[in-house]
């Protein structure tokens, strides 16, 4: 796997190899088994421990945005999602992670809703998206920039809920600043195959809202991929 760490302090995490949470979205395509039976050896063979974070709930915000009914969505997204989850634990079984074993290393909603650290950063960051202006036309312009690959039109955004789409990103939020407090590790990398403006903004300090001193980002991606092609093979 290429990894680009996205600062110098995610450079020396990534040299700890404590803790990597790997982001799968449902509705992506690039997360095919294959991918994802790529990413489960990956994650187990360069780290102590990992985590699969798979944004369950919170992928109906997304479908709201785009205009779906309420039940509608909710019965779409629980569907891509149990898709997606029976994909990922098949990877997981593929390199040898199976039973209560995946359980565990599978990161839901359930699990962070009763997540007393999760819940209190998911406050901090909807406030600042409440009162910063930067934080919020960030936030909205990641969502849209999501959004538009599903729509294929440009020039659709007045058409869609950006504020309801923002919750998706939001819900993401503690994981990107502090997942080491939310899971009790040493420390962590969110690892993700794509990095928004707005994350690079987030890991640079630009905002309010401050990312832990122990949590840090890489970027990652197979070979192919030029996006992180100034990056190290691990």
């Amino acid at each position: 796997m290429l990894v680009r760490p996205l600062t110098d302090n995610s450079r020396e995490i990534l040299g700890k190899r404590r803790h990597v949470l790997i982001g799968i979205s449902p509705f992506n395509s690039y997360f095919s088994e294959a991918r994802l039976r790529e990413l489960a050896s990956w994650g187990r063979k360069n780290f102590e421990a990992m985590h699969l974070f798979i944004p369950d709930v919170p992928t109906t915000y997304t479908l709201l945005a785009l205009g779906y009914p309420p039940k509608e969505a909710s019965w779409k997204a629980k569907r891509q999602v149990r898709y997606v989850i029976n994909k990922t634990e098949r990877a997981l079984e593929a390199v040898g992670i199976s039973g209560a074993k995946a359980k565990e290393v599978l990161l839901t909603w359930e699990k962070l809703e009763a997540n007393a650290r999760y819940q209190t950063l998911l406050e901090e960051a909807t406030k600042v998206y409440e009162q910063d202006v930067d934080f919020r036309k960030d936030c909205q312009d990641a969502a849209w920039w999501v959004l538009e690959k599903r729509l294929g039109d440009p020039t659709a955004r007045s058409t869609v809920d950006l504020d309801l789409a923002a919750k998706y990103l939001l819900s993401e939020m503690p994981l990107f600043v502090d997942t080491p407090g939310v899971l009790e590790k040493e420390s962590s990398l969110f690892a993700y195959h794509q990095c928004p403006q707005l994350l690079e903004r987030l890991y640079r300090g630009g905002y309010r809202l401050r990312v832990a001193d122990n949590q840090g980002f890489v970027l990652m991606a197979c070979r192919e991929n030029i996006e992180v092609e100034q990056g190290m093979f691990i």
